[in-house]
Parts: C-alpha cells; structure tokens; sequence
C-alpha cells in the first residue's frame, strides 16, 4: 500500500514537468519546422548567387567561399534545432512511460 501511496505521488509530481515538456516539443517541433523552410530557401538562394557570380565571372572564389559558408551555416542552424526537439521528444517518451505504465 506504501508503495502504490508514492508511486502516485512521484507521478503527481512528475505531470506538471512531463506537460510542460509536451507544450515546449510542440511549440518547438511548429518553429523548427518554420525556420527549416525559411533558413533552406535563404540558404538555396546563397549557393544559386554563389554558383552564378562564378559563371559570370563577377567574383572572385574567395568571395564565393564566404558565400558558400553562410550557405552551410543556414542549413545547419535548423538543424541543431532539430536535435532539440528530438531530445525533447526522448525526455517526453521516458515521461510518459513512467506516467501511463
């Protein structure tokens, strides 16, 4: 009886912070997906210019590196973003296994 008596009050106390996870992962996984859209379409358009300042001959590969880098920064900024939210949704499984076992 002592043992079912702290099981439930461990998993009264674990509810508030397994709900709050879920709120952040789900506000997260909304904006992640926002900024993927959003950071993949500034990062094509970066490698396009890049590709065709070189074609005509406007700039110089040294500049086009710089462009090419901020490409890759664009892209890898969702992401990490994504790995977040991942580890969100880790944290939210092991919650909830341990709320509705």
């Amino acid at each position: 009886m002592l043992r079912v008596l702290i099981q439930w009050l461990l998993k009264a106390c674990v509810f508030p912070i397994w709900l709050i996870v879920t709120v952040i992962h789900t506000i997260g996984t909304f904006l992640t997906g926002l900024a993927s859209w959003l950071f993949y379409l500034v990062a094509g358009i970066a490698v396009i210019t890049a590709f065709c300042c070189v074609g005509f001959q406007l700039y110089t590969w040294q500049e086009v590196k710089n462009n090419l880098v901020c490409a890759f920064v664009f892209i890898l900024i969702p992401n990490v973003g994504m790995w977040i939210v991942t580890g969100l949704s880790l944290i939210q499984c092991g919650l909830q296994s341990f709320l509705f076992e």
